[in-house]
């Protein structure tokens, strides 16, 4: 390193030297040249490309259920998500979108005396979307979702032994950004893959999660 640093200052020294010898001094009485206006230049903005990546945040309202061919009396819980997003373009038309959030999901169920359970799944979700353009303010979003179940309760009793820890499935959405802001709308179906209950405890068909939700973005 030191070597360099000498070798460069040796380089430098020789070059200033140079323009030192081939500087001349104007004669006194010799005419000015006329200055030449400077053309302007447009220069290339990076943080306007279309190539950007950005941070923001998301967040809305999320309804959700559970499906299988054991459920039965089932409706949808409606409950919200919020946490942080990443885009970036790969082009003017596609790009990648990724999200890390948190969403209440689950069902409610009817018991034998026509009443309530509320059965509450809280998940940290990374939906990663490929994000296509229709246009400078419509897009359509698809890809995988992972999702990891945080905390399970049902009529406010704790089971989350009973369940898969991971879950997984298909998104699809669209997106509306309104333009010359950083402000968007976005809604997203999500179609669960994953048997929502273990092995051990699980019913004798897979039970999945399905939601679709309705939120706000913002890019920094």
């Amino acid at each position: 390193m030191k070597n360099t640093i000498i070798i460069f200052l040796f380089i430098f020294s020789i070059a200033a030297g140079a323009q030192v010898r081939n500087y001349k001094k104007p004669a006194v009485n010799a005419p000015q040249a006329k200055s030449q206006p400077q053309k302007k230049t447009t220069k290339y903005n990076s943080s306007n490309a279309d190539t950007d990546s950005k941070f923001g945040i998301v967040g809305g309202l999320l309804i959700s259920n559970e499906t299988g061919d054991d459920i039965e009396n089932a409706s949808s819980r409606t409950g919200f998500f919020a946490g942080f997003s990443y885009k970036t373009n790969f082009s003017e038309t596609i790009g990648l979108e990724t999200n890390l959030v948190y969403a209440t999901m689950g069902a409610v169920f009817k018991d034998e005396f026509n009443e309530d359970l509320k059965d509450n799944l809280d998940y940290l979700q990374l939906p990663i979307m490929l994000n296509i353009k229709a246009s400078k303010v419509v897009n359509f979003k698809i890809g995988p979702q992972l999702g990891y179940l945080m905390s399970a309760t049902i009529d406010g009793n704790e089971y989350i032994e009973y369940l898969n820890t991971l879950d997984y499935g298909v998104v699809a959405g669209v997106g509306i950004d309104f333009p010359n802001t950083n402000f968007g709308i976005n809604s997203k179906f999500y179609y669960g893959l994953a048997d929502i209950y273990n092995e051990e405890y699980g019913f004798d068909n897979p039970v999945t999660n399905t939601s679709f939700s309705v939120g706000i973005h913002y890019y920094f």
